[in-house]
């Protein structure tokens, strides 16, 4: 049996009390904690570009090579610092992800 050492990060991510749903995808694309994570036409989960990942999905809240499970954010108020938005796109960003139920403060 191999001893396997565990960790524990604490991240203050919340910003409020809206309810917080989480939910584990494969992502073919490399994600970051904080990406913002999206759905293709064909139902494969990446990092949003808008050009193959074009629906905002949620937010990752870990981060994960391509072809490996990521855990995602899908509602919840998040802290802004910790979401990493498109420079440039910020507020369009925020105003995608408001509507699938994820308020970026």
């Amino acid at each position: 049996m191999k001893n396997e050492i565990l960790t524990h990060e604490r991240k203050s991510i919340l910003a409020g009390n809206f309810p917080v749903l989480d939910k584990v995808v494969k992502v073919v694309t490399p994600v970051k904690e904080g990406d913002i994570v999206g759905v293709s036409a064909t139902n494969t989960y990446g990092k949003f570009d808008k050009s193959t990942y074009t629906e905002v999905y949620g937010i990752a809240y870990t981060a994960a090579e391509g072809g490996s499970e990521c855990r995602i954010l899908i509602t919840g108020e998040i802290a802004e610092e910790f979401v990493l938005l498109p420079v440039g796109e910020e507020e369009a960003t925020k105003n995608l992800l408001k509507k699938i139920s994820l308020f970026v403060k």
